[in-house]
């Protein structure tokens, strides 16, 4: 499962999969796309996404299946770089900054 941020409503704004930015030697910026195994982890990560972002009044976030034959073949032409949140992997709690996610996540790269 992976996150699916938008802006708008209606459909009608910008949307695109929740993705985590992390920096290499070899190749400067890289994005991963983050994929949770576990549904409750990915609502969890949806709860603090939202809460991080209520500001804007009209952002959100959901979770959206990503079929396995997908995901591999992402991966396999390149496409996408993906790490894979496994169950009970991220700790997040009640008013967690987001920041301190991101870095929990960047651990699992």
């Amino acid at each position: 499962m992976v996150i699916l941020m938008r802006r708008g409503h209606d459909d009608e704004g910008p949307e695109g999969l929740f993705t985590l930015k992390s920096s290499s030697q070899l190749n400067g910026s890289l994005s991963h796309t983050v994929s949770f195994e576990d549904r409750g982890d990915a609502t969890n990560f949806c709860y603090l996404l939202q809460s991080s972002y209520e500001d804007l009044g009209d952002f959100s976030a959901e979770i959206v299946p990503l079929p396995v034959k997908e995901l591999s073949e992402a991966i396999r032409s390149h496409t996408m770089k993906v790490i894979v949140v496994k169950k009970g992997k991220l700790k997040l709690y009640a008013g967690q900054p987001l920041a301190d996610a991101e870095m929990a996540l960047r651990t699992l790269i």
